[in-house]
């Protein structure tokens, strides 16, 4: 009988063991930081820096909307800017450049995007180069 106490007193202690485990490990494994989340965060805090006045986006045009949002697609990943008014919209045809309107883009334009990165990660194009057609 003493030894029935012993074995179902020795089974619980280990069970209580390995539930504080794997609870501890699992709240460790939660607020711990990933190597690549915290690169991320240092390469958005530098390229939305003062210092780095400018990024260039390239790609094809996969989709227009209102509110002035370009989607561009490249090599199967998709990237939504935003056209500030003030951007400035060039299409090349040959080697004359042609000042044109938001309105001007079309689906499966090859184009650059000159854009700055604001603080919150928003990204909003200035300069738009539509390649010839």
């Amino acid at each position: 009988m003493e030894s029935k106490k012993l074995y179902i007193l020795i089974s619980v202690a280990i069970l209580i063991a390995f539930v504080v485990g794997l609870s501890l490990g699992i709240f460790y494994q939660a607020n711990k930081v990933s190597p690549q989340i915290q690169q991320t965060e240092n390469i958005m805090k530098s390229i939305s820096s003062e210092v780095i006045n400018a990024v260039v986006a390239f790609g094809f045009v996969s989709g227009v909307s209102d509110g002035r949002v370009v989607t561009l697609s490249y090599n199967g990943e998709n990237l939504d800017i935003v056209l500030q008014e003030s951007a400035k919209i060039n299409l090349y045809e040959g080697t004359a450049k042609k000042e044109v309107q938001f309105q001007d883009i079309k689906i499966g334009d090859k184009v650059n995007v000159t854009a700055e990165i604001g603080k919150d990660g928003s990204i909003q194009g200035n300069m738009m180069i539509i390649f010839p057609r």
